[in-house]
């Protein structure tokens, strides 16, 4: 780790300026990999306006070098995947040269902005909707060079995490501590399916007690209600592979902030009256449970940072004797529409959306709140149905 400072050329990275804009993407790793959204990077950088950009406080920035070919075909689609999940917000990587750890989302708005972006914040955006650098530079000597040369990186050493695998993990961990607010619920999770696979994995039975202390090291807002989060992930991730946690983190960085901002929670009444439904002995529905938090969060319904569309009256429908049949056929389509777009070899981004919105529709349709965010009027579980090649053919 350290070293000189990186040249234009991309040759010995260390503490120092990296090269031009367009190579520093996201650490795989990152958040758990949650990784950046496009909105919330932008919410995070209209912050940063507002307060004076500030190379003191930009001065966590850390990274990894990007390894060479063919190690780095991950980092590579994971960035891709970033980028075709934001809608616009974040531009491509021109090449990929540093992964980042912590300063991900000043680095993406920063990129954002000198790639003249489609912008999240109506309020910084010029008549065409979109980043205009010149104007945004104007009276902010420190952001218009951040945004020329890049922030100012601590870079570690590619091989540094192949010998020390813990490594990535220790350094977020470390950054979050500082940063604790910006940690959500769904990277929370990630981080504790993350670390219950790695026990898994390695033959060892999962002492949750253990990695529940774990994901509070870095303090996040949830703590208080982490055993509510740990009793999702165990019972509704998707498995070993935690494949409904993934497309919830897939679909909070696609949809999660919208104008709202990145401060939106799910809260502890949600996810404690959540991981508390009883619909009988043995009987789960684990993809009605990630489409509700899926509802919350794309819910413009937000006060004081919690979202408010779905509560614990509107949870409790989900049970009843009268919504079963609509559960059940709800669950099978939620399924049938994961299947439907690997058929069709759907795109990255559109699946999301395909499955993001028969996911919302249907969960909101049986707690009756489907009006209240959508203006086709979906009578039923059927009617839904009828709507997902549309959507999958977009």
């Amino acid at each position: 780790m350290g070293g000189d400072p990186a040249d234009a050329e991309g040759g010995q990275l260390g503490l120092g300026l990296a090269d031009a804009a367009g190579v520093r993407g996201v650490h795989p790793l990152n958040r758990s990999k949650l990784g950046v959204g496009g909105s919330e990077a932008h919410h995070h950088g209209a912050q940063i306006l507002q307060a004076g950009f500030s190379w003191q406080k930009a001065s966590d920035a850390t990274a990894v070098e990007a390894p060479p070919a063919p190690f780095n075909a991950e980092s590579i689609a994971a960035n891709d995947r970033y980028e075709q999940l934001s809608g616009g917000f974040i531009p491509p990587l021109s090449q990929l040269k540093l992964l980042s750890l912590g300063g991900g989302h000043t680095n993406t708005f920063l990129r954002a902005c000198k790639g003249k972006c489609l912008s999240a914040v109506p309020k910084l955006a010029d008549s065409s909707g979109r980043f205009n650098p010149e104007e945004l530079s104007v009276g902010r000597a420190a952001f218009a060079e951040a945004m020329r040369d890049g922030l100012r990186w601590y870079v570690i050493h590619w091989q540094c995490p192949a010998v020390w695998p813990d490594l990535v993990h220790f350094v977020q961990a470390a950054l979050n501590t500082h940063a604790k607010n910006e940690q959500s619920e769904v990277e929370v999770m990630l981080e504790m399916h993350g670390m219950m696979k790695q026990a898994v994995d390695s033959g060892r039975q999962a002492d949750w007690a253990e990695i529940e202390e774990a994901a509070c090291f870095s303090l996040p807002p949830c703590s208080s209600y982490i055993k509510s989060l740990s009793a999702f992930v165990r019972d509704n991730a998707g498995g070993a592979e935690g494949t409904l946690l993934h497309e919830l983190s897939q679909f909070h960085k696609a949809f999660g902030c919208g104008q709202q901002g990145a401060t939106r929670k799910l809260g502890a009444d949600f996810m404690g009256k959540l991981v508390s439904l009883n619909f009988g002995l043995g009987v789960r529905f684990p993809y009605l449970l990630n489409a509700a938090i899926s509802a919350n969060l794309n819910s413009g319904k937000v006060v004081d940072g919690i979202c408010r569309l779905l509560q614990q009256p509107q949870l409790s429908a989900l049970t009843t004797k009268a919504n079963r049949s609509m559960v059940e056929s709800a669950e099978q389509l939620m399924q049938d529409t994961r299947k439907l777009c690997s058929v069709m070899n759907v795109d990255q981004a559109i699946r999301c959306t395909a499955i993001g919105r028969c996911d919302v529709r249907c969960v909101l349709l049986i707690t009756k709140k489907l009006k209240d965010v959508e203006k086709t009027p979906f009578l039923s579980i059927g009617a839904i149905a009828e709507a997902v090649p549309g959507v999958c053919k977009q």
